[in-house]
């Protein structure tokens, strides 16, 4: 199993459960940004392991 709290985990969970995918959305504090949803996924991927 896999280490890491927050969304990672529920992800992690869904994946170990037997998941073959999960969605992810990026959503920023400010509002949506389509513009910075590419590298909000990049930041995020490797906490993902992906």
């Amino acid at each position: 199993m896999r280490s890491a709290s927050g969304p990672p985990a529920r992800s992690h969970a869904h994946l170990d459960a037997g998941a073959d995918h999960v969605a992810v959305q990026p959503l920023s504090p400010d509002g949506p940004d389509p513009d910075d949803a590419p590298r909000q996924l990049e930041r995020l991927a490797p906490t993902l392991g992906l």
